[in-house]
């Protein structure tokens, strides 16, 4: 059987496997390949249903084709759609963007690559072969966290981002749907410009910036954050980290510590969170944690002053947006 398809090919078989692209067409704008309306009077729904979400540990590399693996609890129909959506209109196209972005990362002074790696927890990016860096680079960029586990969503993972896109439906497979003058966005998760450029390779300015992983003390405890915005709670309609305090060690899920759109969240949802565990000098504490990713990307941005290319473009635009959102924090 041949391997290209076009998108009317392959929207058949994916139509008829359970899978919907209403108005709908691929197409190719400035964030590079995408999907597109074709009636913005009509509304837009592309659907994944579960048979063609395919976890990631169920596929390999074969002869340089992403395939899965023969093993796994699919059909040989799914299993063909698979392999030729991914070379027609996924890892056929995307792999040579994924490794030269890897090559960018390999090319960078030593000195810029250290800073990434100790001071950013980006070491995973810079270390291994580039086959199984690239391999990782996209797959990272395409799997959605879902209650079954990290699975790739065929079609759906053709959307490009903007941070005030529509929103993903995993409650039934995967859906996305609603009504769009031009290209199809997704809001592709809770994430500030820092996140968006470590799982995505591109610079995004987003509302809201978050702390980057950090552990130090105050008052004689012990304080680590993550960067895991999936793990919340809702307090009073607003979103807040979840909290866990064992002995001396006080732990969040992430911290937001900036929002352009809504400066007063970040220091009022961190004021409440350390009254409610017993803690004081809230302020104190805040400020600290703010100042050290301030001083971090702005150390970032000076060190990259000078450097040629795009990815160190790429990197300003990441430091200049993050610092931006950082600085949108009020509050007493």
């Amino acid at each position: 059987m041949a391997t290209n398809w076009t998108w009317e090919e392959m929207s058949r078989e994916f139509v008829a496997l359970g899978g919907a692209v209403d108005n709908v067409r691929h197409g190719r704008g400035p964030f590079g390949h995408g999907l597109f309306v074709v009636d913005p009077a009509k509304p837009v729904r592309v659907h994944v249903p579960a048979r063609l979400l395919v976890a990631r540990d169920q596929l390999v590399c074969e002869e340089g084709a992403l395939v899965v693996h023969p093993n796994a609890s699919i059909g040989s129909r799914e299993k063909d759609f698979f392999r030729r959506y991914q070379a027609s209109f996924s890892w056929g196209r995307a792999e040579a963007d994924c490794r030269s972005f890897i090559e960018a990362i390999d090319a960078l002074p030593n000195r810029i690559r250290d800073l990434l790696a100790a001071e950013f927890h980006l070491g995973p990016m810079l270390a291994g072969s580039v086959a199984q860096r690239t391999r990782d680079r996209f797959l990272d960029s395409r799997v959605m966290t879902t209650k079954a586990g990290q699975m790739f969503m065929p079609v759906v993972e053709l959307l490009n981002h903007s941070p005030f896109g529509t929103r993903f439906d995993s409650s039934d497979g995967v859906t996305v749907g609603g009504v769009f003058e031009g290209e199809v966005l997704a809001r592709y998760r809770a994430a500030d410009a820092f996140a968006i450029f470590e799982s995505w390779g591109f610079a995004s300015r987003e509302p809201a910036a978050f702390s980057l992983p950090l552990l130090l003390t105050h008052a004689g405890h012990a304080i680590g954050i993550r960067q895991a915005t999936s793990q919340h709670v809702i307090r009073d309609r607003e979103v807040s980290p979840e909290v866990v305090v064992s002995g001396k060690l006080i732990s969040l899920s992430h911290l937001m510590l900036g929002h352009t759109r809504h400066p007063e969240r970040p220091f009022r949802t961190f004021r409440r969170l350390m009254e409610e565990i017993g803690q004081t000098g809230a302020r104190e504490l805040f400020d600290a944690i703010r100042t050290t990713n301030v001083e971090r990307f702005e150390g970032l941005q000076l060190a990259l002053t000078g450097l040629d290319g795009s990815l160190a473009v790429v990197l300003r635009d990441m430091c200049r947006f993050q610092l931006e959102a950082l600085a949108s924090c009020d509050g007493e």
